[in-house]
């Protein structure tokens, strides 16, 4: 079977012949990162991440970690995102107990466009499956130090929360504590998630919203009432 750096080097040179220079630019001064781009838009990455899981037959949890820890060390900006749709298709292999690696991975994700990936994607599954269980996990996550963490809190309960009310209590005590937050993200998190819950169920969120729309920062506000 090929080493893990050869998988990576394979998956760069992929990258590499999708990427667009002048595309590599605007998002790397979009996204204020001092990291190298290839310039590849997401399709690319994700049909870059399914065709080496098949050449390779990453199949396995033995196989999938140290490819994707290989990649989330490199530089490239793009083999972090190729690392996160690997997880993502291969979420079958990881339980509950792949939270903490998760979190390792959100705390040093830079960016919400790598964050928000993991946080909804890979660890939002993982916790719709394991709910009680993830429960006390994303407890200690609502207190991070890191504020990425804290945002993902909230954000690992979306893909729950888009079905089902089952998860709203626990949203909304993690909300009401971090609502005095003057972090941005952790602000947006908040009215991102209760903007979705009031797009599907309006008569859910309303009476929570009115309750605590003096603290909401204007942030916050905007997102949360925009359905309502």
């Amino acid at each position: 079977m090929e080493t893990p750096e050869g998988v990576v080097a394979w998956i760069e040179a992929r990258l590499r012949a999708a990427g667009d220079p002048a595309r590599a630019v605007q998002e790397q001064r979009y996204l204020k990162s001092s990291r190298p781009f290839y310039g590849c838009g997401v399709p690319a990455v994700r049909r870059v991440a399914k065709s080496a899981i098949a050449e390779f037959g990453i199949g396995t949890r033995d196989a999938l970690e140290p490819v994707v820890e290989a990649l989330w060390a490199g530089e490239p900006f793009e083999n972090r995102m190729v690392a996160i749709e690997m997880l993502v298709l291969r979420l079958a292999l990881l339980g509950r107990d792949d939270l903490r690696w998760l979190r390792r991975w959100i705390a040093a994700g830079e960016t919400w466009a790598l964050v928000d990936r993991l946080s909804t994607a890979a660890a939002g599954d993982l916790v719709s499956r394991d709910p009680l269980g993830a429960e006390v996990v994303l407890d200690c996550w609502a207190v991070d130090e890191s504020f990425w963490v804290r945002r993902a809190s909230m954000l690992a309960l979306l893909p729950s929360l888009r079905v089902s009310d089952d998860r709203w209590g626990q949203f909304c005590r993690y909300a009401e504590a971090l609502m005095d937050e003057r972090e941005f993200f952790v602000r947006k998190a908040i009215g991102w998630v209760t903007r979705e819950v009031a797009k599907r169920r309006p008569d859910t969120a309303r009476p929570w919203v009115e309750a605590q729309l003096g603290r909401m920062s204007s942030v916050t506000r905007r997102e949360a009432i925009k359905y309502l």
